[in-house]
């Protein structure tokens, strides 16, 4: 359950050598790549977790770059030497159609082909030069223009959508060029900025940006004029190591850059791009499929429906699911609030930013509708947003408690009452017209800070934990403008992060002396009394929720670990611990069908978790291939007989 929590890709097996090419055919389905082990291969890519090789073809020399033609029944492939063309019509039977003449001072280091099927290919060279070639009939390429410029090595070249422009790097420049006749191509911009080799470019689908990759260890993306000049970038300055690649996804929406990590960026606003998942690894060419669905690397197959991680730019402080599961709201010390499109419970992709505060968010929630958003905020108001349009959210109303920071909003069941909680005391808000909301009261003045708070599920009752030592309090809102505290057995006692079940029957609340989670009976919400203490495994403990069942209870925790415990048995059982974050995990959350679980940590990102044994261990033995070997286990496991835990069938 905690592997799973990382995104899984899949391996191509059979290259001997590091495979720095990559090309998916038009249609979809067939990806080629070439390697430094003088082959290029065909691959069956449509189920990305079982690729299958379809055929291999030889070179002399290393292979530097494959390319489809429009229609991908042309393979072009540029080894060390030479460029060659070859039918792949029949993709378990390639066949070579022609060379290009080659020249021995100007070896081949890239190939593509233009947009539109007009057989226009380009050949970059370790001369500086790009070469347009008229391979219209691949067993007779001619040799249409010369583009020179760069002063070293020829890294990438590829065409604008609408084929009318090229972008070739090298050195520390990308070259725009006006190709729409590549028989008298002409220059039409210089790209100046990076400080090192410019390893590659990709045209936005729209044909309005350009981005480019770094061995500066940057990407940059510059939007582009209609006279195509090149407007200032914007910078991507994250990569641990040389950028080598850059790919934009069909839709635009997204950009890919490939560079010791794999950054996924949500570029709907391309000068102000945004980083939404981080996938670890990343080597030389990277292309999408057609369809958006696979995301191709190296030898490596990502399914981005399994891309169950997401990025802030800072500590994520609280998640939140709408109801219906499909849409997940998180907030940041970043400053911003996020909502992300959830797929099939294990894919997050990124929908909109809210963007307002002027400090850490902490806190977003959800109305029952799922049509209005709450975020509170440090800035010291809370927002409330509505998300009808949740590509497009729009500003309704801010909240200025005028209490100092606000650490956290909740709303009643039935959406019209909001607590918020600040430094200098909590209140209720009337919330049924969410463009005008009125207080109404005040809670626990006088007294320490309100840290949390929760409505219980009947919205009669609201529990606040209080001061740096705990304490829970609780109070009847039934009549919110005169909210009424009740006796409570637990003021003395250093409780915190109280939640209720969702049968009003239970509160779960962390005891900050003992690190245990201490479960009450509040079936009587005037004589409620401890029943059950859950080990916590001694971490100190963050948010606390229930699953929609009140069977299961989550954690975050300080050690960078989640809890997850079976409150429904007795006595109670430890709890299974959900590893993966790098630094301690402030924000859980379930979906509505609890089967899984977001969490979200310091280390800045978000991860989905099936919480389902059985499920988990079929999704891994329907992703992971190749299976192991009788060989490999007695490498790894030499004392354990060969008992594999997937079918080999």
């Amino acid at each position: 359950m905690s592997t799973f929590a990382t995104p899984y890709t899949s391996r191509l097996t059979g290259h001997t050598s590091d495979v720095v090419s990559t090309a998916v055919a038009p249609g979809g389905g067939v990806l080629a790549t070439g390697s430094w082990d003088r082959t290029a291969r065909l691959w069956d890519v449509r189920d990305a977790h079982h690729p299958v090789q379809l055929a291999a073809v030889d070179h002399p020399e290393r292979l530097m770059s494959v390319a489809f033609d429009e229609d991908g029944c042309v393979l072009a492939t540029a080894d060390e030497r030479s460029v060659r063309l070859w039918d792949v019509t029949d993709r378990r039977a390639p066949t070579e159609l022609g060379t290009l003449p080659g020249q021995p001072s100007a070896a081949p280091s890239w190939v593509a082909y233009r947009p539109g099927g007009d057989g226009v290919l380009a050949t970059g060279h370790t001369d500086g030069t790009t070469r347009l070639w008229n391979a219209n009939d691949p067993r007779r390429p001619r040799l249409l223009a010369t583009l020179p410029g760069h002063t070293g090595t020829v890294t990438s070249v590829t065409f604008s959508p609408d084929s009318r422009t090229a972008a070739t790097t090298g050195d520390t420049t990308t070259r725009l060029w006006d190709v729409h006749d590549p028989a008298d191509p002409h220059l039409l911009d210089v790209l100046r900025g990076h400080t090192d080799t410019v390893t590659s470019a990709a045209f936005s689908p729209d044909g309005k940006t350009v981005a480019t990759g770094s061995w500066d260890r940057t990407a940059r993306i510059w939007p582009l004029t209609a006279d195509r000049r090149a407007q200032p970038p914007a910078v991507l300055p994250v990569h641990p190591a040389i950028v080598w690649s850059v790919a934009f996804s069909p839709d635009g929406t997204t950009l890919a850059s490939v560079g010791g990590a794999t950054h996924f960026w949500d570029v709907t606003t391309p000068t102000d791009p945004q980083r939404t998942s981080t996938v670890q690894g990343g080597f030389y060419q990277a292309a999408f499929s057609p369809d958006g669905r696979v995301f191709a690397n190296s030898d490596r197959l990502l399914d981005l429906r399994d891309l169950s991680l997401a990025t802030h730019d800072d500590v994520v402080t609280s998640l939140a699911f709408a109801p219906g599961g499909h849409l997940l709201a998180s907030a940041s010390w970043d400053g911003t609030a996020r909502l992300w499109q959830v797929t099939g419970g294990r894919a997050l992709w990124p929908l909109s930013a809210l963007r307002g505060h002027t400090r850490f968010v902490r806190c977003v929630t959800f109305s029952p509708d799922g049509r209005t958003l709450v975020t509170a905020s440090e800035d010291g108001t809370a927002r409330v947003w509505n998300i009808t349009d949740s590509r497009k959210p729009r500003l309704t109303s801010v909240i200025a408690p005028d209490r100092g920071e606000v650490a956290g909003a909740a709303l009643s069941p039935d959406g019209r009452l909001l607590a918020l909680w600040a430094q200098a005391g909590a209140g209720l808000w009337d919330l049924t017209d969410p463009a005008d909301p009125r207080p109404l009261s005040r809670i626990a003045e006088n007294g320490p800070h309100v840290t949390t708070a929760s409505f219980r599920p009947d919205g009669r009752t609201l529990v606040t934990s209080t001061g740096e030592s705990g304490s829970l309090r609780f109070w009847d809102v039934t009549r919110p403008r005169d909210p009424r505290e009740l006796p409570s057995p637990f003021r003395s006692d250093p409780l915190t992060g109280g939640v209720f079940s969702p049968d009003n029957r239970t509160l779960a609340a962390f005891h900050r002396t003992d690190r245990t989670v201490w479960l009450i009976d509040a079936h009587d919400i005037h004589h409620p009394a401890k029943t059950t203490q859950l080990p916590a495994s001694d971490s100190w403990l963050y948010t606390l929720t229930f699953d929609p069942s009140g069977r299961r209870l989550a954690a975050g925790a300080a050690d960078g670990n989640a809890r997850l415990w079976d409150t429904s048995g007795a006595p109670a059982a430890p709890p299974t611990v959900l590893s993966g974050h790098a630094n301690p995990v402030p924000a859980v959350a379930f979906t509505p069908d609890g089967n899984t679980l977001a969490t979200g940590g310091n280390d800045f990102t978000i991860r989905l978790r099936e919480t389902r044994p059985a499920q988990v261990t079929t999704r891994i033995c329907d992703s992971a291939h190749p299976r192991i070997t009788k060989a490999q286990w007695a490498q790894h496991f030499p004392a354990v007989g060969f008992t594999p835990p997937c079918p080999t069938t």
